[in-house]
């Protein structure tokens, strides 16, 4: 019986455990449903919350947004207001300014206007006052217009008589002594004289020194020398030494003398041997003292002409001179004077000269 009652105890214990166990679990439940509740709750809220802030950020922004329309629309507003306002007060002064500008304008035409009527008014009243002295004093004007003609005309009456005086006795001085009369006509004679030949000697001096140590106008260049080097020549031509140096150097013969000449000028053969020829015979003319023929180069720029102008001068053994025939055109009436002296000067040359004309076409 102890045992079976035992196991009785035992038992309703296990059935209490089990009781307690369900209400610990149930209570678990409760508590676990009412944490989710409470989670789900704060959620709820937090949504809430967040749902609330959007809306009134939202509300926030429309209305700023709504301000910012607002003031935009007022500041555009004033802009035009104050634009328009600017533009009426611009119309406003540019109407002033035009009115007084007018004004000013209308007044200054008046004014001339009315200086205008002044001066004829006062040139009016001048020449009414003038016509009326005038008329006033004609008589006295008359009289004095005759005073002064007759003292003009005994002015020279007077210097017309002094004159015939004059000229008359200096025609009886010469009469009664015609010896001093000669002698005055020959001494003003000797002196003009004296005068025109004093500067026909001083120009005739001028060209004769130009023509010596000088160079013309139209000459470029020339190989003749000037200065002192023409007078050491003078006076070794006075001293007849030039001329054993001439005979020295006349020692080569011309033809000898042209082939070196022309020995560094480069030309087609026959050109070459055809201005060879040419320069022989002029030396040869030369040396005979034969007139020398004038020679026509002709040939594109740079195809040698007063190169073979130069060499021939050597070969010839004349002084070489270089001019332009544009030169000439432009000198006018003072051309043929220039050429006169260019001439001069080169029959001034002992050793004669070789003229050669550029650009001849020009001339």
């Amino acid at each position: 019986f102890v045992a079976k009652s035992s196991d009785g105890g035992a038992e309703i214990r296990m059935k209490a455990a089990a009781a307690e166990s369900k209400r610990i679990q149930t209570a678990m439940k409760t508590e676990i449903e009412r944490s989710v509740n409470e989670m789900e709750y704060v959620n709820l809220l937090k949504s809430t919350e967040l749902e609330q802030l959007e809306r009134s950020e939202q509300m926030v922004l429309a209305r700023l947004t709504q301000e910012d329309k607002d003031s935009r629309i007022r500041v555009e507003e004033e802009m035009k207001q104050k634009l328009e306002a600017s533009r009426m007060i611009e119309a406003a002064k540019t109407e002033s300014s035009e009115a007084v500008s007018k004004a000013e304008h209308k007044r200054f035409l008046e004014i001339e206007k009315a200086k205008e009527r002044m001066k004829v008014e006062t040139a009016k009243a001048t020449a009414i006052a003038k016509a009326e002295a005038e008329r006033a004093n004609e008589d006295i004007h008359i009289r004095r217009l005759k005073a002064e003609a007759e003292q003009r005309r005994l002015r020279n009456v007077v210097a017309i008589r002094e004159t015939f005086k004059y000229v008359t006795d200096g025609f009886n001085a010469a009469t009664s002594n015609p010896k001093e009369v000669f002698i005055f006509i020959g001494y003003l004679t000797l002196l003009v004289s004296s005068l025109f030949a004093a500067r026909e000697a001083a120009q005739l001096c001028r060209i004769c020194i130009e023509s010596m140590i000088g160079k013309p106008t139209l000459i470029r260049e020339t190989t003749r020398k000037f200065g002192i080097y023409m007078i050491f020549q003078q006076i070794l031509h006075i001293l007849y030494i030039e001329k054993i140096f001439q005979r020295i150097a006349g020692a080569e013969t011309g033809e000898s003398r042209c082939f070196k000449a022309f020995d560094d000028v480069v030309l087609t053969k026959g050109l070459k041997e055809r201005v060879i020829t040419l320069a022989v015979s002029a030396s040869r003319a030369r040396g005979h003292n034969a007139p020398h023929r004038h020679l026509l180069l002709y040939g594109k720029p740079g195809t040698g002409k007063t190169m073979v102008a130069k060499k021939l001068a050597q070969c010839i053994g004349l002084d070489y001179a270089l001019m332009s025939g544009g030169d000439v055109s432009p000198l006018g009436n003072h051309a043929v004077t220039e050429i006169h002296s260019l001439f001069r000067w080169a029959k001034q040359s002992r050793r004669g000269v070789l003229l050669f004309i550029d650009e001849a076409e020009t001339f």
